[in-house]
């Protein structure tokens, strides 16, 4: 007899099964019939190229680090706030896309959420770029400011995500 039948057959005579209550059935028939056959489509792909592409860019600033020059670290930071903006325009712009069908109110109201992050972290990256001498360091910031504000997006829209069949 293998190991692996010993291990079957000793798990099997020595766990006690605790019974299902009652109803168990009819519960879970239900639950199939409220979450029916369709399959949430995820957007992994925008994912996978979003954080190839902050990868890169990463890579490029730690390669670009001590050639520059002091005037080429403001286009460093500027290149690093142009990036991330993009991205959070684009991901602001999906989130109005999939709310069209949104009460006009609540939809309204939503947009406005989204805004006030994209200008929050817009704001708070001017702060970081009056505030800290390091360049470095400004880059860090901004970098760690942005991702945080453009996940918080892409969490909204993923919850926002109309439910469709694959």
């Amino acid at each position: 007899m293998k190991m692996d039948d010993k291990f079957k057959k000793a798990l099997e005579e020595n766990w006690i099964v605790p019974p299902l209550p009652e109803g168990h059935e009819a519960r879970f028939a239900l639950k199939l019939e409220r979450c029916g056959t369709r399959v949430k489509k995820r957007r992994i792909w925008p994912s996978v190229v979003t954080f190839i592409a902050a990868a890169s860019l990463l890579v490029m600033l730690f390669m670009w680090r001590g050639k520059n020059s002091e005037g080429d670290s403001v286009d460093t930071l500027s290149m690093v706030k142009g990036y991330y903006a993009a991205l959070i325009w684009e991901e602001g712009e999906y989130i109005a896309e999939i709310t069209k069908q949104m009460a006009p109110k609540e939809r309204e109201n939503l947009l406005s959420e989204v805004k006030y992050i994209k200008e929050e972290a817009d704001s708070i990256a001017d702060t970081i770029l009056r505030g800290i001498d390091n360049e470095d360091a400004k880059i860090h910031y901004m970098i760690v400011v942005y991702s945080s504000h453009l996940n918080s997006l892409k969490k909204l829209s993923a919850y926002l995500e109309p439910s469709s069949v694959e």
